[in-house]
């Protein structure tokens, strides 16, 4: 190997490998220049391959700047070819096994591009929704992926004007930047699944008014209902927040109410699970006393006693063709957005009711 791949090499490494550093701030191109006994523009040039120096003042940099532990500011870098190399995605709540698996498909989809994600979360609160988009455009972000919220449609617009934007299961202007799932059509099946056991009396209860998803979910269910001759009854339904907590208050309000049930359709997994602690609270067993359905299919939906039958949604796949379509867009390319159906996973929840 000769003397000038071997340095070439060795700039490669002080810049790509970033070890460890004792520092307790970030290594600054001064940290190098200093120890170096160069200037700083000099450390930023040999970095960057551009300097006219000899061949031992710049092993010297580069040595320094790899026993530092000097990484590059990927930002500022971004700033200077015009473009941040960052994808921003406005999430709802990163704890939820279905936000998260999203979230991780944009991740996974992101890995061999040049691109990386950075995360922030509304939590299903306006203020907090703007404070997180804010976040992510101070950062510069090349392109924000918009998961679920309750941002109106022309505020989301006006930041479109200058960052591109896609959005996934929620309203937007543009068809061609939306990707949705049908919700209206996956709670229609799931209830017909139960009609088509024998159930007439089917509870449910729905995640929080204020987010689209529930309102999908609560009308496909009604669409099912009226279809079987079953005119939905307002004391059947129950308004959730879409954590265990409030499905097993969800219970305990409906057996309040003295309404006969034979069915319970919650609005996402995690409201089944409480209302299966509920049920098994107030003496019912699922399935013989009442079916229990859910939404998503979280990783523990299988696990549970019994296993818990539910609507598989492709979250994974969905963030991964979110990531995708966002870079063809930057690409200025079509978005070519694929259509998601999802899909009802039977267990052992659901049976036929009692005679």
């Amino acid at each position: 190997m000769s003397a000038v791949t071997s340095i070439s090499s060795r700039r490669e490494e002080a810049v790509a490998v970033q070890p460890i550093s004792e520092h307790t701030r970030p290594v600054t191109l001064s940290d190098v220049a200093r120890a170096a006994g160069v200037s700083v523009s000099s450390v930023s040039r040999i970095l960057a391959g551009k300097a006219r120096v000899s061949r031992q003042t710049e092993a010297r940099v580069l040595h320094h700047a790899e026993a530092l532990g000097y990484r590059p500011n990927l930002h500022a870098q971004g700033l200077a070819r015009g473009s941040s190399g960052v994808i921003g995605v406005l999430s709802q709540h990163r704890a939820s096994s279905f936000y998260g698996s999203i979230l991780e498909g944009v991740e996974i989809a992101l890995m061999e591009t040049p691109y990386h994600p950075i995360f922030a979360s509304g939590h299903w609160n306006l203020a907090h929704e703007k404070s997180a988009l804010d976040l992510l455009l101070r950062y510069r972000v090349d392109g924000i992926i918009v998961l679920g919220g309750l941002l109106d449609d022309e505020q989301l617009a006006a930041i479109d004007e200058h960052t591109p934007l896609l959005v996934v299961g929620r309203s937007f202007g543009d068809p061609e930047r939306r990707l949705e799932m049908d919700n209206v059509d996956a709670a229609e099946r799931l209830t017909r699944y139960l009609i088509d056991l024998g159930h007439r009396q089917i509870a449910h209860i729905a995640g929080p008014s204020f987010a689209p998803e529930p309102g999908a979910r609560r009308a496909g269910s009604e669409r099912a209902l009226r279809a079987a001759g079953i005119e939905p009854a307002p004391a059947l339904v129950v308004e959730g927040d879409f954590l265990f907590e409030s499905g097993s208050l969800g219970v305990d309000e409906l057996l309040a109410r003295g309404v006969e049930f034979t069915a319970l359709f919650a609005g996402n997994d995690w409201m089944a699970y409480g209302a299966r602690s509920a049920l098994d609270r107030h003496g019912l067993r699922v399935p013989e006393d009442v079916s229990l359905v859910g939404f998503d299919d979280d990783p523990v939906a299988e696990w549970q006693t019994p296993p818990l039958t539910t609507m598989r949604q492709p979250t994974a796949e969905v963030g991964s063709a979110a990531a995708a379509a966002i870079l063809r867009v930057l690409a200025g390319e079509d978005p070519a957005l694929p259509a998601f159906e999802p899909e009802l996973i039977v267990r052992g929840s659901a049976g036929p009711p009692k005679t």
